[in-house]
């Protein structure tokens, strides 16, 4: 019953009924699904285990390092030469890096550089003539103004979510 009160709430008082959404509204959003959404990319890694995670059996049998998977995604920035940004977490520690388009082809993917505080990554593919996602100009964001996040986590093909900047 709490349920279905909160879910009446904003539809009563119009804090976000679907409707309100104005069409220049939902037509930027898909305006930039279909502009940045094919210079999505998935990234699939293979890792050494973290030295620090110990399991049960390390005291019996010492320990032995296990592979681990991680998955995220990144945006291809120079199409000609197949390089692709990603989050430096994404691909820490790595020993290997699959890289796959909206097309469903996969790449093996080189780590070039790194950077832990910042949380940024640059991959490169054996590829060219991809789709390139076109950066924003230098400069701050503007605090309030819309934020549109295009993703393939999980391998799921532009997943989408809205929001602003709320801080610089």
């Amino acid at each position: 019953l709490l349920l279905l009160i909160f879910m009446l709430i904003p539809l009563q008082t119009g804090f976000c009924a679907v409707s309100d959404v104005d069409a220049d509204s939902q037509n930027a959003v898909i305006n930039a699904v279909k502009t940045a959404g094919p210079a999505v990319v998935n990234i699939d890694t293979i890792s050494k285990a973290d030295a620090l995670v110990l399991s049960p059996f390390d005291f019996l049998f010492g320990n032995i390092e296990q592979p681990v998977q991680g998955q995220g995604s990144g945006f291809i920035i120079d199409g000609k030469n197949g390089y692709i940004v990603t989050n430096e977490h994404v691909v820490h520690n790595a020993s290997q890096i699959a890289v796959t388009l909206t097309n469903k082809k996969t790449y093996e993917g080189k780590l070039i550089a790194s950077d832990r505080q910042t949380d940024i990554a640059l991959v490169k593919i054996d590829a060219t003539n991809l789709p390139a996602a076109k950066l924003a100009p230098p400069g701050e964001p503007t605090i309030g103004a819309w934020a549109i996040a295009i993703g393939n986590p999980l391998g799921f093909r532009n997943t989408v979510t809205v929001g602003v900047i709320s801080a610089t």
